[in-house]
């Protein structure tokens, strides 16, 4: 499976908490199969993840690539801060649903 998601956190603070959450010391105790400025791979377990990410002005673009790890991938998603103005944004389309 393939997920995507922007943050305003800088790319190497992504792949950061990549590591902590899916590496070799984390929980779930993957190896690091590759290690390059932009993307993290983790295998184990008869699955992978693989964690790639591109900085665009304000924002990182982050796209994970899963076998058998959905679960895991949703919840690092959703631990990471959205990008700039999304909370300004949600609070605009609220005031104007009222």
């Amino acid at each position: 499976m393939r997920y995507l998601a922007e943050t305003r956190l800088p790319a190497d603070e992504v792949l950061t908490r990549a590591e902590r959450a899916f590496g070799p010391r984390s929980r779930l105790g993957l190896t690091s199969s590759e290690v390059m400025p932009n993307r993290r791979a983790f295998l184990g377990g008869g699955g992978h993840i693989v964690v790639t990410t591109r900085r665009r002005g304000d924002r990182t673009q982050v796209a994970l690539e899963t076998r058998e790890y959905d679960r895991e991938v949703q919840q690092f998603l959703e631990e990471l801060p959205g990008p700039p103005g999304w909370l300004d944004r949600l609070r605009a389309w609220l005031r104007r649903d009222r």
